[in-house]
């Protein structure tokens, strides 16, 4: 009320411990076709039936076969359901709910950074972090890693973490590896890391980051990548 809020659309950063995301190649090129596909096909990576499961996408690129690339997000109903019941007990009724991992990506690009090349993208928290490579400005893959121990310990992990994660995406997307790592959760001093050279020697943790929720605020968020059950969607329209 001090804010003078008048229902104007709230955007919430779901975070990407809370979805898993798969890059899939489909048989359609029409976004109605490609929707229903994934819907179908989200029962494959988690165990659900599909009505308790919401689906987000992005298309990547296509080729001239008639195929979609298409980056694709999975949450159970449960995950989302709880946040609206927060939310909608302080009376905000237009909510989008959006993967943070987007947000990251957003922010790189409000940056100045462009990336036609591989880029892994790194957003460190206390207890975990986020990685997420975009290549062509677009997110192609992403992955949470839970934190433990000192800073040592996670810098180890973090390090383990970000070789597995090339190699996955090297593997399934057949494109050339990321030249740079950069640690985007750092905002003030925020630095490219050479991957050969590892990380800082001092990692310093936040408790939260924003990094992914300023993200979602700097670009307009394209329908499909909204996170909410059908009839929630319905009323943002």
């Amino acid at each position: 009320k001090k804010l003078n809020y008048k229902n104007s659309s709230l955007i919430f950063s779901l975070s990407r411990s809370q979805a898993t995301c798969k890059y899939i190649k489909i048989p359609a090129a029409n976004i109605e076709e490609i929707e229903k596909i994934i819907n179908l096909n989200s029962t494959r990576y988690l165990p659900y039936p599909a009505a308790e499961l919401i689906t987000a996408f992005e298309v990547i690129s296509a080729d001239s076969a008639g195929y979609s690339y298409v980056n694709q997000v999975i949450v159970h109903n449960d995950a989302i359901n709880r946040y609206l019941k927060i939310l909608k007990a302080v009376k905000i009724k237009k909510i989008k709910v959006v993967l943070s991992s987007y947000g990251l990506s957003n922010l790189y690009s409000y940056l100045g950074q462009d990336a036609f090349e591989p880029v892994m993208l790194i957003d460190t928290e206390r207890n975990q972090s986020e990685l997420t490579i975009i290549c062509n400005n677009k997110l192609y893959f992403s992955r949470a890693v839970k934190l433990s121990g000192d800073r040592i310990s996670q810098k180890k992990i973090v390090t383990e973490e970000i070789a597995k994660t090339i190699n996955n995406f090297v593997k399934e997307t057949e494109l050339s590896a990321p030249s740079k790592v950069v640690n985007i959760g750092d905002l003030e001093y925020s630095e490219k890391l050479n991957i050969s050279a590892g990380l800082r020697e001092k990692i310093e943790n936040a408790d939260v980051s924003f990094a992914g929720l300023i993200g979602l605020g700097l670009k307009e968020l394209s329908p499909s990548l909204i996170l909410l059950p059908a009839e929630e969607k319905n009323k943002l329209t």
